[in-house]
């Protein structure tokens, strides 16, 4: 692995997190994350990289806040890294940012990694089926987007709409997204219009389900848009014997472009520390993708 793309993806992440760790006992402050390094055997390649995301807030107590979130990929050759951070606003009301908000998208109509990994060679091309249109260009092309966000609930429903204008001027879009929870099920979707400086815009909707029901659950998603892009349903279930132990299998199917599956496996210790690895078979490939990965979730 490129140890200056390593070490700067790495310092992405510990900037807009690990500071606020050493004062995790400051009140109105919560954050998360995972980080990871993977391997990747396809065929006769090898690759290993570093995969991290995370996510913080802090409460000054009157209603104004600062949220935060950083995603980094890096692998020699490649690097795709993003820092998310603004202002915000609480009330009664919901909750506004100003600033580099994420996408609504991400919070209300995402489902995370496909089959349990990165996927090395797939993550450009399944980034755009998987993510909103915001942040796949953020991480691709390395540009900051701009923006304005705006979160509401009622009861179980959650929602949420996002503007953003990247830096250059050549993409403008704007989200809209809902979650809506029952127990162990959600039903959840968003559309996302994005109009290019060029010339040209691209709508794309999704709407999906999921379950958790502890020992198992999965999610089914369908994800479409104009001008020629590709309709995709993606299914994924999971099964855990033991509170250490998941058992997971994956599909998606990529209209007119084929058919992704896939198979994982991941043992978490006390620690938060976890193992996992996965298998990612396509049509019309010869060799399977194996990933095996180390990680730490916080």
């Amino acid at each position: 692995m490129n140890a200056t793309k390593t070490a700067s993806a790495t310092a992405l992440i510990l900037t807009a997190l690990a500071t606020p760790l050493a004062a995790q006992d400051s009140s109105g402050l919560t954050f998360s994350g995972d980080i990871r390094l993977e391997h990747m055997s396809f065929g006769s390649d090898d690759e290993t990289f570093f995969v991290g995301s995370g996510d913080l807030s802090f409460d000054f107590g009157n209603g104004f806040g600062i949220v935060g979130a950083a995603d980094a990929f890096v692998a020699d050759g490649f690097d795709a890294e993003a820092l998310w951070l603004s202002l915000s606003y609480s009330g009664d009301w919901g909750s506004v940012q100003v600033g580099v908000p994420e996408s609504v998208i991400e919070t209300y109509a995402s489902t995370g990694e496909f089959n349990g990994a990165s996927n090395g060679y797939l993550f450009p091309m399944t980034s755009f089926f998987r993510h909103s249109y915001v942040k796949s260009v953020a991480l691709l092309d390395d540009v900051t987007p701009f923006g304005l966000r705006y979160d509401g609930a009622s009861g179980d429903l959650s929602y949420g709409l996002s503007y953003h204008n990247f830096e250059d001027g050549a993409l403008e879009s704007v989200g809209a997204a809902f979650r809506y929870d029952i127990n162990e099920y959600g039903v959840f979707g968003g559309v996302e219009h994005s109009a290019m400086g060029g010339g040209g815009d691209l709508t794309v909707w999704r709407i999906g389900a999921d379950a958790d029901m502890g020992s198992h659950g999965g999610s089914a998603v369908i994800v479409g848009g104009n001008d020629g892009f590709p309709t995709t349903i993606e299914l994924q279930g999971f099964y855990r014997p033991n509170d250490q132990i998941t058992l997971g299998a994956a599909i998606m199917d990529v209209d007119g472009d084929g058919t992704l599956y896939g198979v994982n496996a991941e043992y978490a210790f006390a620690n938060n520390a976890y193992v996992r690895g996965s298998v990612l078979g396509a049509d019309g490939m010869d060799d399977p993708m194996v990933n095996l990965a180390v990680g730490f979730r916080f």
